[in-house]
C-alpha cells in the first residue's frame, strides 16, 4: 500500500475534517478498502485495543526514508528506505508494546 503509516496526533489535531475509515484485522495485518483510501489524501483508523489511532496517507512515487521512534525518544526503533513506484508499497517494522510510537516518513531529495 502506498501509504505512510504512523500515529500522528499533533498533525490530526490541526485538521478540520478527519476521515475515519473502517478496517478488518486479518492475522497481524490491518486491512482497509482501497476505495476508502481513494476518496481522501489521508485517513485515520481507530483499531480496538490500541490506545491511539493509526494515520495513513497516500504518497507520490519517489524514494523515501523512514524512522520509527517511541514518543519523546530520539533513538529510532527502526529506520530504512523504500521506494513508492505504484499503488502498493510495504515497509516492515515492529512496534513496542503499549507505547505510543511515531513513524516519520520523508521524501528523499
Amino acid at each position: 500500500m502506498a501509504a505512510g503509516v504512523g500515529i500522528v496526533l499533533s498533525f490530526l489535531q490541526s485538521c478540520k475534517a478527519v476521515a475515519y475509515i473502517p478496517h478488518v484485522i486479518e492475522g497481524e495485518k490491518m486491512v482497509v478498502k482501497k476505495s476508502d483510501l481513494a476518496e481522501h489524501p489521508y485517513v485515520v483508523i481507530q483499531p480496538a485495543g490500541l490506545p491511539a489511532p493509526v494515520y495513513l496517507c497516500r504518497l507520490e512515487n519517489g524514494e523515501y526514508s523512514f524512522s520509527l521512534h517511541e514518543e519523546n525518544n530520539e533513538k529510532p526503533l527502526a529506520q530504512g528506505m523504500f521506494t513508492v513506484s505504484g499503488p502498493r508499497t510495504r515497509i516492515g517494522f515492529t512496534l513496542a508494546p503499549r507505547k505510543l510510537s511515531v513513524l516519520n516518513v520523508r521524501l528523499r531529495k
